[in-house]
């Protein structure tokens, strides 16, 4: 009969599963790195001829486990594979890897060709309030890995970029969640809520961040609260007429952080990247 999709032993057993069929299938040296997500390999290797080893057992497939690699789902930069083309960024498991400039980026692979509103456990009780903000800011804190943020990882251009990615989904996910709110607790009666949750979750970031990371964290408080709104005005004004009273408070408080700004960092918000474009991950 088999085990439930998405029951936590099956995770298990496949992690079983695929851990025996590594010991009997590669060979790791002391300088490569052999990583595995459930069912998703990543191998890096100083040598193109191991590499290229190992992606000729993954394209034989492993017949006495039943597994067989979809090539369409193969990515390398080893130049000895030649029925691949040679890729500069690999994603793996939420993570893009640049090759060449060893940086990281967010990635949207998760949320391609899909409905984020189908990512979402909506709560329809009384206190559909609290879980609302219990879950963004859950999503938060799983999400925002400091390598992405390390200025010793990315440059300025991939650490402002990535927290637009980042702000982006929460915006996106912040909007489909508040559709379960009616009647008196629909968002043109409670501004103030549903704006304080959206403040809670940059100020909660930053803090974490700072923490974290110390001064490898490149981005003052104010300059960073500028590209988090930019990100959730871009989304509501979407709908301009439904979310007004929401945009009208945080535009008067991402004008507020602005002032407050150095020149170079005024300078910085408006030569940097805009808001990502919705329409890539809606």
């Amino acid at each position: 009969m088999g085990i439930p999709q998405g029951y936590v032993l099956s995770s298990m057993l496949c992690n079983m599963y695929y851990a025996k069929l590594e010991r009997e299938y590669f060979e790791v040296k002391e300088e490569d790195l052999l990583m595995r997500q459930i069912d998703d390999f990543l191998f890096i290797s100083p040598s193109p001829e191991r590499t290229l080893k190992f992606y000729n057992i993954l394209k034989q497939g492993f017949p006495k486990y039943n597994c067989f690699i979809n090539k369409e789902k193969l990515v390398t930069n080893c130049f000895l594979i030649k029925d691949l083309p040679l890729q500069d960024n690999i994603s793996f498991c939420g993570y893009i890897f640049n090759t060449v400039t060893l940086g990281v980026d967010v990635s949207l692979e998760g949320y391609t060709g899909i409905d984020i509103s189908d990512t979402i456990t909506r709560c329809y009780s009384s206190k559909r309030g609290l879980n609302l903000k219990a879950q963004i800011l859950k999503f938060l804190r799983v999400k925002s890995r400091r390598i992405f943020f390390d200025n010793r990882i990315n440059d300025e251009f991939h650490i402002v970029r990535n927290i637009h990615l980042l702000f982006t989904i929460i915006a996106m996910r912040l909007k489909c969640s508040m559709k379960v709110f009616k009647g008196s607790k629909n968002v043109a009666k409670n501004p103030k809520f549903f704006t304080s949750l959206i403040f809670h979750a940059i100020e909660e970031f930053f803090d974490k961040m700072k923490a974290y990371l110390k001064q490898n964290f490149p981005l003052r408080r104010n300059i960073f609260k500028c590209f988090a709104l930019d990100n959730f005005l871009a989304v509501f004004k979407q709908n301009r007429h439904s979310y007004r009273c929401i945009l009208k408070i945080l535009a008067v408080s991402r004008e507020k952080s602005f002032q407050r700004l150095k020149l170079e960092e005024k300078k910085l918000l408006n030569k940097s990247l805009k808001p990502i474009e919705i329409e890539a991950i809606s």
